[in-house]
């Protein structure tokens, strides 16, 4: 009776008439040669014509296993792209924030548009930092004011991490100056004047990135799978 085998490897089936043993062990070095997973690799054998769509039957559900994988596979590469695609925005809880308690509600906006915080810690700033955080307005006449302010407790800083986040963020706290801000802006609902303004929102992508390396290192942030379960 002529033997019926079929050969599975990862995509590749064929059907072969009368394949001796030192062919199949000549194909199955073809495939492991290549880089194939020998694990995937599958022989089956048979004397019976009719047991052919039972074997077929079997090959199909192996390939359809592989297949599902790689979706899951491509599915996941997606994922982690568009998850390295989010930007990231550094928020600072300026000292009249703390001092007014108004953290919880201005936190609750933030996670209220979906974005995540990936790091969080309260810190006492010094000169050093606060020089170089607003370097920008060292020679400006009023940068002494800014230093006794936000050093005048500890803050709460943190980055959020979403789609868009560094306008957006931006666009939640309004105008700088509190009094210019619009009604329904963190800055318009609860903030004083230009210095008392209760947030500090990172101002571009460039200059998020810079802040968050200066307020944290790769070990306070922590970047679960959030997005997934939107």
């Amino acid at each position: 009776m002529r033997k019926q085998l079929w050969i599975f490897c990862h995509n590749d089936v064929k059907f072969i008439k009368n394949v001796n043993a030192q062919r199949l062990i000549l194909r199955k070095k073809h495939f492991c040669d290549r880089g194939i997973n020998s694990s995937l690799f599958a022989v089956f054998l048979s004397g019976d014509p009719t047991c052919k769509v039972v074997r077929m039957e079997i090959v199909m559900k192996k390939l359809s296993c592989i297949f599902s994988l790689g979706l899951a596979l491509i599915s996941g590469c997606f994922a982690n792209q568009e998850q390295e695609a989010m930007e990231q925005t550094v928020i600072i809880f300026k000292p009249d924030a703390m001092r007014q308690g108004r953290i919880g509600a201005i936190l609750q906006r933030f996670e209220e548009r979906h974005f995540h915080i990936i790091g969080i810690k309260m810190q006492q700033l010094g000169e050093d930092v606060l020089r170089e955080h607003y370097s920008h307005l060292v020679d400006k006449p009023f940068f002494g004011e800014i230093v006794n302010f936000m050093s005048s407790s500890p803050v709460i800083i943190m980055v959020l991490e979403g789609d868009n986040v560094v306008k957006r963020a931006r666009e939640m706290a309004g105008e700088t100056d509190s009094r210019l801000a619009l009604k329904g802006t963190i800055r318009g609902d609860f903030g004083m004047d230009k210095s008392q303004n209760m947030i500090h929102a990172s101002d571009s992508v460039e200059s998020a990135r810079m802040e968050v390396m200066r307020f944290f290192t790769s070990q306070e942030l922590f970047r679960a799978n959030f997005h997934s379960t939107e």
